[in-house]
């Protein structure tokens, strides 16, 4: 048993539904009933012992609760589960607290339960622990510490700890009066009692979670899932909805064999089971069989995993076998294979060919060593004929003498003499090494004249390699296995494999282990469905195979597991694992008896499981995909890659000490003894430990090194001071050698980053994902301006994806509600499913066959999908969007098909189409629906429909140039609203709100138009705009609405982009008069159809022309709602960790004041608080801990405490006398350390000073008179404790260091620009930024900066004979100033003269920001340029000397900086007009840490450019994974 069922788990349950008399708590009923019933399913469901759970008394008290908890830590050896249910109480701090029988009130928590306590005592628990709160304020709650000390052994349980709490932050939870169970304890109960359809078989607690957070998704309760360490895999229950999936009556396994190899090639003996490659086998035999090699290889090129050994085996030797037999003239026949030609080739070539001609061993390895080629066969020995040597890649990954490489290769590519002596040779070639054969001339003509290709199997071949060999031994697939499998070989995602290389070209190793594990799992004699499943698909069957045989193991045997495995790897020259082969004899020398059985044992078991391959004593791993598809082995290679790698060392260092008789000149010494030396005092010959054990000839080569180590210590001490001296020379000139080769290979690779960040650039209007990933790796390269630039220009433009699979055009697109699932439907005949769970990497789903074109849409509650053809009418139920069931298929009037909708509230379904018919399809009983035929006009078509938000009215467009409205409210039948002429339509949609209606078109020769009615009263539509042309390109052919109305998409089938609109007030009679075209968002091709996600973030667009659907998404880190300028009103956008930023409330934004949590890199940001009406303008002050908002009329402002993004509403201020003096100034301030805070109202004649340490209760402690000025008077902190008023004439300091009595400070006379703070700890310069006329240019300002003491005394200490238009502190010591001539300079305050102009060939700039924590330097201007700089050492002698410049971007789409963070990160405004603000990006948040900038468009990125692409675009660039 494992998971939660394992014999070392212990469940402590507690809670209870009633307190002592007199307690101020409410009772709860359910909780008692929730608890013991929890304490059922644990045993009955979930199959813990019964004595393993304890359920602790409803009147326990909190020591009771403790002691039990400790109790079962202390007796666990697995997991130990916590659950609670009842009440949860906030005490001191808000810390958790919860409630016992004897709790009193809220605030009464002497006789609770600290929830803290119960924490660190579950951090023991040795397998981990997993905590579940059912009550209020559950969210406080903190995830227990990663669990106790772990035994020696590894282990295949998860490990760390878990929490799942019923709500979140400071949320409540529900125990529904009458019912039986809490609110989320009863949701709980039903998963383990009922199941899940739509889980696995297996539910761990990460299933859990997510059938919660989907249970309660629309509802008030919020799950919340915390984890440390991998417990989030701990399997909880079996899935009880899962085995209903399986077929009803499973019969035992026939005796049938089994067609499939595994991972293991393909035999020749195999090949009555060899499909799919008939015509590449042809190509082969006639290939070897025909004249004209002249001596050179053929050469057969295939992409690990293509299937190149089974077809030498298989495919070309089983083939050349049936000719020769037949009698069939120049069959090059017999023939000798050679596996793979090993570390060393030339003794493995001539062991082989040793054996086939009668010659010793030695005898041919010294002919091949000397040049003379392979030796003629002894008489009565058979001539072979052919030379076929299979993985000739380990030539150049495993060989390690180049020598010996060489020799070896023109072995093989010797011009033909004698056959008897050189046969025909053919090679087995991996693509990745194509090039490595190019450095030698014999192979490269090879190449040139004898290449052969594996291509990827197409449809037909695959459907041959999966059906056939079943029907050669009288196995039956079920229906639609192979359709499955197909597709899942489509969808397959390797992460290893070439991004131009098809999933089908390098899975087939998978695949063939897939079907042999489900012939594992037959019925009968048929493979079906759910024996597949139970594998886990394609590339997770290998890890459900490797897994199980794993977990049965013991530990002894798990050990010898992993030191049998590591032993079959190695490192290869070019840094990549690789296969080895070991001999069993080398693995049981010098062990005892029970360690070789146990030893064997294993070895057996891999083979049994045909994870290795064995012959005659050896083994390696069955296929090198096993080193990459098997999670354990490869988080065991990662771990032991230095072992290995000096291991691997050791081992060839021993062969050749062997190999010259055991010469002293072959061991080891120096650091390279040393590193062996613990591995003779820490493992002996025959104990298998944490590493890989040493092997007979390798202990005794290791210490050999160590006696002759000890016999030449002495004669080295005599040389030691010499060697120091020569050494100290030769160090110095490699040196200076050293760094001028370092500094050239720089030089290089800014190059060639230039080069690849300019190509970037030039791709990215047509091929924004190529731009993508050639930004990443121009920065990988080397981190230049361009690069970073480009990397800038990728974090700001919309995501672009494609997704492929439809074979002809795109004809409808439609969301599930929840924007997880797409439906497409195309002219293929087809209706796919796509899974958006992840918004950046969509996976396909489940294909749909409707045999002909469909129109299609969803119920909009998600839980029918429609679709309709000419002739059938389709209904999938769709509770699992992703495996939808057919309820309905009815047949039709065979009328051609234009629209489908549902109406509103899912009842009926409207198809429309020629012969101006429309079918009404009554859907009310899902399984049988009823059709009723509506006449709306003589003669004509139905063009498009579309129903109002409401379902009330349906609007219809005809090809006679006329828009309709009916109502829909007569049973089975429409009545007309109203008839619109001369509108030649094409598409119709319906604004969210149902007040308008748009139109596209036309297709009568006339401009192509958009269209707007006023459809308040729609049976008197009003137009709202003349027919205006925003296409000369095609007909708007698809019309769809941002969910919240603000902007329409339009697409045409003769443009490459989308354009969307937005309605506005304008100068006519009615609102929404002015149509203004917004943008044109790039799609790649022609579109006919459009879907926007359900939350306005993103939309689709479906190809015309090649089947592929283009998807357009916000970039990371992009959020609605707007951000103020900084400095335009007190405050931060940003919180202190930059994980938070606070959008909306501003004037011209009507979405609500938001705080988002935008830490997630490649994840779409989450609302995490939201500002109930009135509350506008909201800012982060000081740390982030503190936001401070005020309300829409200005006559409140309102403090709330910030934690991880949650809020808690704090104090609320009523400012005197109405409403406050204008918006711009505000009339508050607040300083740096967040302790005093400044505010005035309107009619007040002073400024009173507030103490808001406790935002709940700020205390008032002080005053200042409030300037008589005509103009605005503005307030700020520059320094923690003094306070700046600037007036139109000047900036009055005080010294609030005592705010309960501040002191006048200097008065600085001149025209305020700005006040700078110290860096909040009070030691940093406070600065004053005023402005005069200038002396020396008549009607010029010059700009002045004075330094302010903590007394508020003003000394000027910077002369700028410039006007300014921004000043930002960098440092301590160093001040960025923007001048009116647009380039910002570095002035040094402790020494001022002249500031240092920022480097770059920047052009003239007009904004500019800084950060302090970064030393960064941030400028723009309105028409898109932006520059960054890094300050370099802006405290030291010379701030703004070695500046440099980071990013220089002339962004074609304007982007207007309007905040930065301590951190760096920008929030940024997109122009309206940009692609962005169609897609529901407000404001954007960009780091300009471009290392984490990087990762995070790593984590979004989709595709790699093809090699191919890149060889055209970047010749003589050598290509890496920018994302490795």
């Amino acid at each position: 048993m494992t998971g939660l069922a394992a014999p070392g788990t212990r469940a402590v349950l507690v809670g209870t539904g009633t307190h002592a008399p007199g307690s101020a708590l409410p009772a709860l009923p359910a909780v008692d009933a929730t608890v013991d019933d929890l304490a059922r399913a644990l045993r009955d469901v979930c199959g813990l012992p019964e004595d393993h759970i304890r359920r602790v008394p409803a009147d326990a008290t909190a020591a009771d609760v403790i002691e039990a908890v400790q109790q079962a830590v202390a007796e666990a050896t697995g997991t130990v589960l916590f659950s609670y249910t009842g009440h949860g109480i906030l005490g001191p701090g808000d810390e958790l607290y919860l409630a016992t029988r004897g709790t009193l009130g809220e605030d009464r928590i002497a006789p609770c339960v600290p929830y803290r306590v119960v924490k660190d005592a579950l951090g023991g628990a040795t397998g981990g622990s997993v905590v579940v709160l059912d009550c209020c304020f559950s969210g406080r709650a903190a995830v227990p510490g990663a669990g106790g000390p772990r035994g020696v052994f590894d282990s295949a349980l998860p490990d760390g700890s878990f929490l799942l709490t019923s709500a979140s932050g400071f949320a409540v939870s529900y125990a529904p009066d009458g019912e039986r169970h809490t609110l989320f304890g009863g949701k709980l109960l039903r998963l383990l009692e009922d199941g899940d359809p739509s889980g696995p078989p297996l539910l761990t607690l990460d299933d859990v979670h997510t059938f919660l957070d989907r249970a309660f998704r629309d509802g008030t309760v919020h799950p919340q899932r915390r984890s440390e360490g991998t417990l989030g895999g701990l399997v909880v229950a079996p899935n009880r909805a899962y085995r209903r999936q399986r077929p009803a009556a499973a019969l035992p396994p026939a005796d049938v064999p089994c067609p499939y190899p595994g991972m293991e090639p393909f035999r020749a003996e195999d090949h009555a089971h060899f499909f799919g490659r008939e015509q590449l086998t042809e190509e082969l035999l006639d290939a070897v069989s025909g004249p004209g090699a002249d001596g050179r290889p053929l050469v057969l090129v295939g992409a690990s995993g293509a299937g190149k050994s089974s077809l030498l085996r298989a495919g070309l030797l089983a083939g050349l076998d049936r000719r020769h037999g037949a009698g069939r003239p120049g069959t090059p026949w017999p023939a000798v294979l050679l596996p793979a030609p090993g570390p060393h080739p030339l003794r493995a070539l001539a062991e082989r060919w040793a054996r086939a001609t009668g010659h010793p061993p030695d005898e041919v390895h010294g002919r091949l060593l000397s040049g003379a080629g392979l030796p003629a066969p002894r008489p009565g020995s058979t001539v072979c004929r052919l030379l076929v040597v299979d993985q000739f890649e380990e030539t150049f990954t495993r060989c390690t003498d180049p020598e010996e490489r060489t020799r070896f290769i023109r072995s093989l590519c010797a011009p033909g003499g004698d056959p008897a002596a050189h046969p025909r040779v053919v090679l087995g070639l991996r693509a990745d090494h194509y090039g490595s054969c190019l450095a030698h001339p014999e192979l490269a003509e090879a190449l040139e004249h004898r290449q052969r290709t594996v291509r990827p199997m197409d449809e037909q071949a695959l459907r041959a390699a999966v059906e056939r060999p079943a029907l050669a031994v009288g196995l039956a697939l079920e229906d639609g296995l192979t359709d499955r499998l197909l597709a899942d070989l489509a969808q397959d995602t390797d992460e290893e494999r070439p991004t131009d290389a098809p999933a089908e070209a390098t899975a087939l190793p998978f695949l063939a282990h897939a079907l042999r594990e489900t012939w594992l799992r037959r019925s009968g004699a048929v493979l079906t469905l759910a024996g597949y499943q139970a594998t886990g698909g394609i590339r997770q069957s290998v890890a459900t195979t490797t897994e199980a045989l794993y977990q049965e193991l013991d530990a002894p045997a798990r050990t010898a597991l992993r030191e049998l495995l590591l032993r079959m790897v190695e490192l290869s020259g070019n840094g990549e694992f690789v296969r080895r082969r070991v001999e069993l004899s080398d693995l049981l020398a010098g062990r005892p008896d029970d360690e070789q059985q146990l030893v064997t044992g294993v070895w057996d078991r891999l083979a049994d499981a045909r994870l290795v391959t064995v012959d005659k004593g050896g083994a390696q791993i069955a296929h090198e995909a096993l080193l990459r598809a098997w999670p354990r082995l490869r988080s065991w290679i990662r771990e032991a890659q230095t072992e290995l790698l000096a291991r691997q060392q050791l081992s060839e260092a021993a062969a050749a000490w062997e190999e010259h008789g055991r010469d002293p000149g072959y061991l080891y010494t120096g650091s390279r003894l040393e590193t062996v030396r613990p591995w003779l005092t820490g493992t002996t010959a025959g104990q298998p430990g944490a590493g890989i054990g040493l092997t007979t000839a390798e202990r005794a080569f290791a210490e050999a090194g160590l006696r002759a180590a000890r016999r030449t210590r002495r004669r080295r001490l005599a040389v030691t001071a010499l060697a120091v001296c020569l050494a100290l020379l030769l160090t110095a000139a490699g040196t200076v050698a050293f760094l001028e080769r370092d500094r050239s290979q720089q030089r290089a690779a800014n190059l060639t980053s230039e080069r690849i960040a300019a190509q970037a650039e030039a791709l990215r209007p047509q091929d924004p994902s190529a731009a993508l990933d050639l930004s990443l790796a121009a920065y990988r390269t080397a981190p230049t301006v361009e690069a970073r630039t480009s990397l800038l220009q990728s974090a700001t433009a919309p995501v672009a994806l494609t997704l492929s699979g439809h074979t002809g055009k795109v004809l409808n697109l439609a969301f599930h509600k929840d924007g997880r699932v797409l439906a497409s439907s195309a002219a293929d005949g087809t209706l796919r499913l796509w899974d958006f769970a992840d918004r950046y990497h969509p996976v396909p789903g489940a294909v749909l066959h409707t045999g002909r074109p469909v129109a299609v849409a969803w119920r909009p509650d998600g839980r029918y999908l429609a679709a309709s053809s000419r002739d059938t009418f389709f209904l999938w139920d769709t509770s699992d969007p992703l495996h939808p069931r057919q309820v309905a298929r009815l047949a039709t009037d065979g009328t051609r098909i234009s629209a489908l909708a549902f109406s509103p509230d899912g009842r009926t379904v409207a198809v429309s189409g020629d012969h101006v018919r429309i079918h009404l399809w009554d859907v009310r009983d899902p399984a049988r629906p009823a059709s009723t035929v509506v006449h709306i006009a003589e003669d004509q078509a139905v063009v498009a429909e579309a129903y109002s938000p409401d379902g009330h009215v349906l609007a219809t467009a005809l090809d006679d140039d006329t828009m309709r409205l009916w109502d829909t409210g007569r049973a089975g039948g429409l009545t007309p609203l109203a008839t619109v002429k001369d509108a030649a339509l094409l598409s119709l949609a319906f604004r969210p709100d149902g007040q308008m209606l748009a139109g596209g078109g036309s297709h009568t020769g006339r401009s192509d138009n958009l269209w707007a009615w006023d459809v308040k009263d729609p049976s008197r539509p009003r137009a709202l705009n003349k027919p205006t042309a925003y296409s000369t390109s095609g007909a708007y052919t698809g019309l769809v609405w941002r969910p919240d109305g603000q902007f329409v998409a339009a697409s045409t089938v003769g443009d490459k982009s989308v354009h969307t609109f937005t309605f506005r007030s304008g100068t006519g009679s009615a609102p929404g008069t002015d149509l203004d075209w917004s943008a044109g968002v790039l799609v790649g091709g022609s579109t006919r159809s459009l879907a926007y996600f359900p939350d306005g973030r993103g939309l689709v667009a479906g190809d015309e022309d090649n089947g592929d659907i283009a998807v357009r998404q916000p970039p990371p880190r992009a959020v609605t709602g707007g951000v103020a300028d900084r400095g335009y009103v007190a405050g931060s956008a940003f919180d202190e960790s930059a994980h938070h930023v606070v959008t909306g409330g501003e004037a011209n934004n009507k979405q609500p004041v938001r705080i988002w949590d935008v830490s997630a890199p490649g994840r779409a940001p989450k609302p995490t608080a939201e500002l109930p009406p009135p509350w506008v303008r909201a800012r982060f002050l000081t740390d982030g801990r503190m936001l401070l908002s005020r309300n829409t009329d200005g006559t409140r402002l309102k403090l709330w405490q910030v934690d991880g993004g949650r809020l808690r509403p704090g104090y609320e201020f009523r400012l005197s006398g109405g409403a406050v003096q204008g918006s711009d100034p505000e009339v508050y301030a607040v300083s740096d350390d967040g302790a005093l805070f400044a505010l005035r109202g309107a009619s007040e004649s002073t400024m009173g000073l507030w103490d808001i340490r406790d935002i709940e209760h700020p205390r008032r402690v002080g005053e200042v008179p409030w300037p008589r000025d005509d103009g605005s008077t503005t307030p700020s902190f520059p320094g923690r404790r003094v306070l700046a008023l600037m007036t139109s004439h000047g900036t009055q300091t005080w010294d609030v260091r005592d705010p309960r009595r501040p002191r006048r400070g200097d008065v600085v006379k001149e025209t305020p620009w700005s006040t700078i703070s110290d860096d909040g700890d009070g030691t940093g310069p406070r600065l004053v930024v005023g402005r005069v006329p200038s002396r020396g240019r008549p009607g010029r300002q010059e700009t002045h900066v004075w330094s302010l003491t903590a007394d508020g005394t003003a000394r000027r200490i910077v002369n700028v004979d410039k006007d300014v238009s921004a000043t930002e502190l960098i440092s301590r010591n160093a001040l960025a100033v923007l001048s009116e001539e647009g380039r910002p300079t570095v002035w040094d305050l402790r020494r001022p003269g002249r500031g240092v102009p920022l480097p770059g060939p920047v052009p003239k700039v007009q904004y500019m920001y800084a950060s302090r924590a970064r030393h960064l330097v941030a400028a723009w201007e309105n028409e898109g340029l932006l520059a960054l700089w890094n300050v370099s050492d802006p405290n030291g002698s010379r701030p703004g000397g070695d500046d440099e410049l980071l990013v220089l971007s002339d962004l074609t789409r304007k982007m207007r900086i309007k905040d930065m963070s301590p951190a760096g990160d920008l929030v940024m405004s997109p122009e309206s007009t940009g692609q962005l603000v169609p897609l529901g990006v407000d404001s954007l948040v960009v780091s300009t840490d471009f290392t984490a900038l990087s990762r995070t468009l790593c984590s979004i990125r989709s595709t790699r450019v093809p090699e191919k692409q890149w060889k055209e675009l970047l010749p003589g660039v050598k290509r890496q994974d920018p994302c490795p």
